[in-house]
């Protein structure tokens, strides 16, 4: 049995219907606070509006997930719907909204940016992630500029060799694993050393997305524990060296690939003591850093340095290369 109600009179009235005439970008976030996997659905989003041949000017974003607003989120209206502000769920509760024409994004966890993270990526240089990224710089007005191969530590200035530590701070009330326990003693020893160049830590959760990028572009040498702040070595210049800090037992490898994709120099770092899983944070001996650091920092100031280490590296690739080639055919 069934019971309806035709009387209209007292029944609660309908809302009013929304109409969107641009063309809408529908997606919903799964972790809204990880600027690596917003920065992957940016990427894939981006890619399917050029296959699709949408222009940006004639749309708006919609963020239908009750997660927070996030500076990745500007980063993906500046890029893909510059015309209008992000919409999100909360702001629509109750509405009937029509679009005359949608999209549906793809989905963060998949894609270019999330394959071969936990093993080898094959893949080197990438034109589909290079476009992107000249793309995000030019959406929001900024320059990138590559950085000489070398630092001349007597005729340059120090705001041309800078040395910025990804900082992973607790924010917000959300409690940050991985910390590096003794960062800001290690970044008063490094200035100490490289006075030409001017160190600096830097907490992204604390920046906009303009800042953030604009940070990474001037930066010469990017330091960071292994985490989500790393994710802007996608704005990291050319001839950047990026040295991912991981404890003992953490094998991810997204951040490397992005190294490769875009012609980074791209240094692991596994010494010191851990503390206990979960936190996983690091305290690393003067030694041990100043080990690693210096033959980076070496590269980076002498031109003699770089010729062996650019030699290196050609060698390098053409291993790699031969090892592509005996997977493939082999």
């Amino acid at each position: 049995m069934s019971w309806q109600c035709d009387d209209s009179s007292i029944l609660p009235p309908a809302p009013p219907v929304v109409v969107v005439k641009p063309t809408a970008l529908l997606v919903a976030r799964k972790d809204d606070h990880n600027p690596f996997f917003q920065l992957a659905a940016t990427l894939n989003a981006w890619a399917l509006l050029k296959h699709l041949q949408i222009d940006s000017t004639t749309t708006q974003l919609f963020v239908l997930d009750d997660g927070e607003p996030m500076p990745t989120d500007v980063l993906m209206q500046t890029l893909l719907a510059p015309r209008h502000p992000v919409t999100y769920g909360r702001d629509v509760v109750g509405q009937t909204i029509a679009f005359h024409q949608a999209v549906f994004l793809p989905f963060e966890f998949a894609g270019p940016l999330v394959e071969h993270l936990n093993d080898e990526q094959l893949c080197h240089d990438s034109r589909l992630v290079g476009d992107f990224r000249a793309d995000v710089f030019r959406a929001f007005g900024l320059p990138l500029v590559p950085h000489s191969t070398t630092f001349n530590a007597t005729a340059g200035d120090k705001r041309d060799c800078i040395i910025t530590i990804v900082s992973r701070r607790d924010y917000g009330g959300r409690r940050i694993a991985r910390m590096w326990l003794n960062e800001h003693e290690m970044v008063l020893k490094m200035q100490a050393k490289y006075p030409m160049c001017t160190v600096q830590s830097v907490d992204f959760a604390t920046k906009t997305m303009a800042e953030q990028i604009q940070l990474v572009a001037a930066s010469r040498v990017v330091v960071g524990m292994h985490g989500a702040g790393m994710a802007n070595v996608m704005f990291a210049s050319p001839n950047t060296f990026v040295v991912e800090i991981f404890p003992l037992s953490t094998f991810r490898y997204g951040y490397r690939n992005l190294c490769q994709y875009l012609g980074l120099e791209y240094v692991e770092f596994r010494d010191g003591a851990d503390t206990p899983w979960p936190e996983s944070h690091k305290f690393i001996p003067e030694a041990d850093w100043f080990k690693t650091f210096d033959l980076i920092m070496n590269v980076v100031l002498n031109d003699n340095e770089r010729v062996k280490y650019d030699a290196r590296q050609h060698v390098q690739r053409k291993i790699h290369r031969q090892h592509i080639l005996h997977m493939e055919f082999d």
